[in-house]
């Protein structure tokens, strides 16, 4: 839904740049009131209208979805103890929640191998080589924690 979004965005911005018209990127939800404050020709303001039209339908639906998910993440007692880690909010927690699902099936040391944090281990006969991580399994909720370890680790701490 995001990307669609920009891709709209890009493809109102390139329509308005071929006729010489510039408004300015998309930062917050002015983007589609200021092209069309912008757009004086009429013809090239019914060929952006659909997309515009499209554009906001979307961030309605977005703003729609993101009051479920704090919705969903309040109620669920798991995903409420995850956000009390720092850098912890309510994406992760609502990832980690649905990819590991039943927790209590594994043990403490196959999470990790879950989400494919593991390092990969060679071996042949008396050598054994440690390598990265394997990266198989769920790679959205490894990036999102990544992310998070991430900003753990370089955020100041504010005594």
């Amino acid at each position: 839904m995001i990307q669609r979004n920009k891709d709209l965005i890009n493809t109102v911005c390139g329509t308005q740049k071929a006729f010489g018209i510039h408004t300015g990127g998309a930062k917050n939800t002015l983007f589609a009131q200021r092209v069309r404050a912008a757009l004086d020709d009429r013809m090239i303001l019914a060929m952006t209208e659909p997309l515009l039209g499209t554009y906001e339908d979307g961030l309605r639906t977005l703003a729609k979805i993101e009051k479920m998910v704090v919705t969903v993440a309040s109620r669920d007692a798991i995903c409420r103890r995850l956000m009390t880690v720092p850098s912890i909010g309510l994406v992760v927690a609502l990832m980690f929640r649905t990819g590991v699902d039943v927790a209590h099936r594994f043990d403490k040391r196959l999470v990790a191998a879950v989400f494919g944090l593991t390092p990969a281990v060679h071996a042949s006969g008396e050598i054994e080589q440690v390598g990265r991580i394997t990266k198989c399994a769920d790679a959205m909720v490894r990036a999102l924690l990544y992310e998070a370890a991430n900003v753990m680790m370089t955020r100041r701490q504010l005594a």
